[in-house]
């Protein structure tokens, strides 16, 4: 709001409630505090997004290095003293909110939930390998799925704190939001994934040089991580995704033509693509998906993360 409009609206001001000029400069001084502080969420969702970039990679590769030059058993120890150092960063130095409110767990919500990802996981890992897919024991293991996930439906439609509170899918931001992580998620871990793989078994690379192949999707997705979560408090959302999701596509693309004579270049520079199409979306999506809802509301994550799916 100009000088001029907070004159005015100064005049209207009783007289007896002190000086009217400067209750309008302060009002002016509270909103031009009140949009920096709103700002925040951005800057702290590029600097997520940037750390989640930085360790989904630096992790695989160091992963990598130990079983080449360790041993493998040491991928599950190091996890140890780094599980340390976290919970004792939070033990001394993360002050929660003085503000605090009973709510009531939703155990058959979490029972179901997971039960069916259960089911499902171990239908699609033994299918077709150790049981046929007509099977006893697959066909059992997806029927179990479709129970539990009945279940779960019911249950949440009924809970005071579910889980997934289905009414925020009523949200059109908040929906596509989740839908997007969802696809653009999977696609990230699934180059995450196999790339490596093929630098392995197809170019006859190390696992140490398959995870180093993954540096300049690392790199290339800090960046617009950082970015993004910049610019969404200049720009809308779809401002942003727009075009970096059109990057990941046409760099999921070229990753589809690869072949045993494609050259290591060739396959950089298609991370590279893939890198900068995926980085707003670990700053940006997080952010857009609860944009909307109340601060009691905030707190419930997006779907995607429930999967694991990169978010900020």
């Amino acid at each position: 709001m100009r000088d001029g409009a907070y004159h005015r609206a100064a005049e209207h001001l009783p007289r007896h409630s002190g000086d009217r000029r400067r209750r309008a400069r302060s009002g002016r001084l509270h909103d031009h505090v009140r949009c920096r502080q709103a700002g925040e969420p951005g800057k702290l969702g590029g600097l997520f997004g940037a750390v989640f970039g930085l360790s989904s990679i630096f992790g695989p590769l160091l992963g990598a290095y130990i079983t080449d030059y360790i041993h493998w058993e040491w991928i599950f120890y190091i996890n140890l003293p780094l599980g340390l150092i976290a919970f004792v960063m939070i033990a001394f130095f993360y002050r929660e909110s003085l503000r605090h409110s009973r709510q009531r767990i939703d155990w058959w919500g979490a029972i179901s939930l997971v039960g069916a990802i259960v089911c499902l996981m171990f239908a699609m890992e033994l299918g077709g390998k150790q049981f046929a897919w007509g099977s006893a024991p697959i066909v059992g293991l997806f029927a179990g799925f479709a129970v539990f996930a009945l279940l779960f439906l019911f249950v949440e439609k009924r809970a005071e704190e579910p889980i997934i509170s289905f009414r925020m899918f009523q949200n059109r931001l908040y929906a596509a939001s989740n839908a997007i992580g969802i696809f653009s998620g999977a696609a990230f871990v699934t180059a995450s994934v196999y790339i490596p793989i093929f630098i392995q078994g197809v170019l006859g690379g190390t696992a140490t040089n398959s995870g180093l192949v993954l540096l300049p999707m690392m790199l290339s997705s800090v960046v617009t991580a950082t970015a993004g979560g910049s610019l969404m408090n200049k720009s809308p959302f779809r401002t942003i995704m727009i075009p970096t999701l059109a990057i990941l596509v046409a760099g999921l693309a070229l990753l589809t033509t690869l072949s045993a004579g494609s050259s290591r270049l060739t396959v950089t520079l298609y991370m590279i693509l893939v890198g900068l199409g995926i980085g707003a979306s670990f700053s940006v999506l997080s952010n857009a998906a609860i944009h909307s809802f109340p601060a009691s509301q905030r707190g419930r994550r997006p779907l995607r993360s429930i999967f694991s799916v990169p978010s900020a």
